[in-house]
């Protein structure tokens, strides 16, 4: 016995979806690792160029070269901060990615569920009809002896 065509149908489109929810779940993922990775390179690029900044300026150095020396600063610290605001959105779409893959997970399960509940009603059928005929085959049977 065979489950009907439509919960097959259903099925493999949960099985879709979740395929979909593991894939957007994994991007999600490697772009907040990618956004972690780029954060800290930046800080320790200003760490560095911090500590650069507090030591003893050599006699060429002049203030035009400080000037842009704090300006790079700066612009590090900027993007130090938009990079964190990134991260930050970045850990909520994978949040929102991990419940779109439970929830995906969950209509899957309920599909597969449906999908077994129909098999074993048609298996339960098919025994009723089955049993049937062995009954009414009996039967012949008996009232053939009768005869």
């Amino acid at each position: 016995m065979k489950a009907r065509e439509c919960w097959n149908i259903l099925l493999s489109k949960a099985q879709r979806q979740l395929q979909d929810a593991q894939a957007g779940l994994a991007r999600a993922q490697q772009t907040h690792q990618s956004l972690e990775q780029s954060l800290s390179r930046i800080e320790q690029l200003y760490s560095d160029y911090r500590a650069q900044a507090h030591t003893p300026a050599p006699a060429r150095q002049g203030m035009h070269d400080a000037l842009n020396q704090r300006q790079f600063l700066a612009q590090l610290d900027q993007l130090r901060t938009r990079l964190s605001d990134e991260l930050q959105k970045s850990a909520q779409a994978c949040q929102q990615q991990r419940l779109a893959l439970i929830e995906a997970e969950r209509a899957r399960m309920k599909m597969q569920s449906l999908v077994d509940e129909d098999l074993q009603h048609q298996r339960r059928l098919a025994r009723a009809r089955e049993q049937k005929s062995l009954d009414e085959l009996g039967l012949r049977q008996f009232n053939l002896q009768r005869l």
